[in-house]
C-alpha cells in the first residue's frame, strides 16, 4: 500500500542493471574515458550499489547513513546544451520513500553543479530553451493530509557557469471540493507567465501572474503570491484524522526509512503554546525557560514579547507579535530579503555574525497574524547545537 505523507508524497519502482566495468575507467585517478551520459549512468548504478568512490565522484549523491534500499521507482539520465558550447548532464531519481529522491546536475567534466534532495512524490523532468535561456523543470505530484492532491514545479536556471533553482511554486491544488490551477504558458530569458484559475467563489484578484528574473539572485520573483498563499492556507485549514505515515520532523523521517531513532539522534521536544498571542513552537524537554510579557530590545525599540532562553547555551528566541501593517524592518537594522514559502509567508535574513555570536531575524505571517522572531546564540553554541536551533525555528506554528 502506498504511504501518504503530509509533506512528502510517495512513489513506486523499476531497476536498471549496468556493469561497473566501464565506471572504473572514470573513477578518480582513472580518467581513461571522457565524461558522458553512459559514464554517468554507470556511476549512478555503481554508487547505488554501495561503491563509495563512485558516490564521492557524484558529490555524495546517495546518503549512506540511511538504510540501503533495494530498488528505485525510476531513473532518468539526459543531457542539455547551454549555448554556445556548455553541456550539462542530469539525473532524476525517484524512490518509494522521498527521503531518497534526487535531482543532480553535472558539467561536461563530471563535476557536480547542484543536487536537490527536497523533491516529493512522483517526479517528471523536462527541458526548455531558446537562444538566450536554458532551463530544466521537475514537477512533483504528491498528497498532503491524505486527501489533498498537490503538484509543484521547480525551475532550474542553467548558464555556462552556474546551475541554480530559480523558482519553486505550486501549480495544482485539488481536495475534491476546491480546485486551483496555475498554468505556465510561456517564458523568455527574463520572464515566466502563468494563468490562475479556481472553481471557488473566492476568485483570485488577478487571472495572470508574471515572474521576472532577478539576475542578482538568479531567481524568478513575483509580487503577487496569492496562489501559493492560498495553497498553504488551504492545507493548514484542512482538519480531520489522517494517516500516521507523516514526515514532519527528523524522528518521523528516520522512522519512514526503517530506522529506530535513538535518544542521541533525536532529542525529545515538547510543543509549547502561547494561546494569548496565538502561536506555538517545539522546545527540547529540558534546559529552556520561558519569559512572557517581557520587554525585548530590537535595536530600534523596546517592545513586549516572549523569550525562550537556554542560559547554559546562551541561546534565545524572542517572539514579538506585529500588527498586520508592520514589517520587521520597523524594528531591526537589517533588511529581510530572503522569502521562504512554506506553510506561511516567511521573510528572513541569513546568519549574521556580530562579535562572537550569530543572529537571525524572521518575519512570519499567516492571514491577519504576523510575528517577528529574533534568534541569537554564541558561535560556539551554534556549532554544537545548530541542528536543535533549526528544529525549534522550523516548528514555529501560527494558530488559525
Amino acid at each position: 500500500m502506498k504511504k501518504i505523507l503530509i509533506i512528502f508524497g510517495l512513489c513506486v519502482f523499476l531497476s536498471l542493471q549496468f556493469s561497473c566495468k566501464y565506471v572504473q575507467k572514470y573513477l578518480p585517478g582513472k580518467h581513461e574515458s571522457a565524461f558522458n551520459g553512459q559514464v554517468l549512468q554507470q556511476l549512478v548504478q555503481s554508487a547505488f550499489e554501495g561503491n563509495q568512490e563512485a558516490n564521492d565522484t557524484l558529490g555524495k549523491l546517495f546518503d549512506y547513513t540511511l538504510p540501503k534500499v533495494k530498488s528505485y521507482n525510476s531513473v532518468i539520465i539526459d543531457s542539455v546544451t547551454v549555448r554556445p558550447h556548455a553541456r550539462y548532464y542530469y539525473v532524476l531519481l525517484e524512490f518509494s520513500n522521498p527521503l531518497y529522491n534526487r535531482f543532480a546536475v553535472y558539467d561536461s567534466a563530471g563535476a557536480v553543479r547542484m543536487i536537490d534532495k527536497s523533491l516529493n512524490g512522483y517526479l517528471k523532468a523536462m527541458k526548455y530553451g531558446d537562444e538566450l535561456t536554458t532551463m530544466l523543470t521537475v514537477t512533483e505530484n504528491f498528497k498532503s493530509k491524505d486527501v489533498i492532491n498537490l503538484t509543484r514545479i521547480n525551475f532550474y536556471f542553467l548558464s555556462k557557469d552556474t546551475v541554480t533553482q530559480a523558482l519553486r511554486t505550486f501549480i495544482v491544488f485539488n481536495d475534491s471540493i476546491k480546485q486551483m490551477y496555475q498554468t505556465f504558458r510561456g517564458f523568455s530569458h527574463n520572464k515566466l507567465m502563468a494563468s490562475l484559475s479556481t472553481n471557488s467563489n473566492n476568485y483570485f484578484q488577478k487571472s495572470e501572474n508574471v515572474y521576472l528574473f532577478d539576475s542578482s539572485k538568479t531567481r524568478f520573483v513575483t509580487e503577487y503570491t496569492a496562489f501559493d498563499d492560498s495553497v498553504y492556507s488551504c492545507v493548514i485549514m484542512k482538519k480531520g484524522k489522517y494517516s500516521p505515515y507523516q514526515i514532519v520532523d527528523k524522528k518521523s523521517a528516520l522512522i519512514s526509512a526503517g530506522m529506530t531513532p535513538s535518544v542521541d539522534s533525536v532529542q525529545k521536544y515538547n510543543n509549547v503554546q502561547n494561546k494569548k498571542a496565538g502561536f506555538s513552537l517545539n522546545l527540547p524537554a529540558t534546559g529552556w525557560k520561558i519569559k512572557k510579557d517581557v520587554y525585548i530590545s530590537t535595536k530600534k525599540k523596546m517592545i513586549k514579547g516572549t523569550i525562550y532562553a537556554n542560559d547554559d547555551q546562551g541561546a534565545k528566541f524572542s517572539v514579538i507579535e506585529l500588527k498586520p501593517v508592520e514589517v520587521a524592518e520597523n524594528f531591526v537594522d537589517y533588511e529581510l530579503k530572503e522569502t521562504l514559502k512554506k506553510f506561511y509567508t516567511v521573510r528572513c535574513t541569513d546568519k549574521i555574525e556580530v562579535h562572537r555570536s550569530y543572529f537571525r531575524y524572521f518575519e512570519i505571517a499567516f492571514l491577519e497574524k504576523k510575528f517577528l522572531v529574533i534568534f541569537e546564540a554564541p558561535k560556539i553554541s551554534y556549532q554544537k547545537y545548530g541542528d536543535s536551533y533549526e528544529t525549534i525555528m522550523s516548528s514555529f506554528s501560527i494558530d488559525n
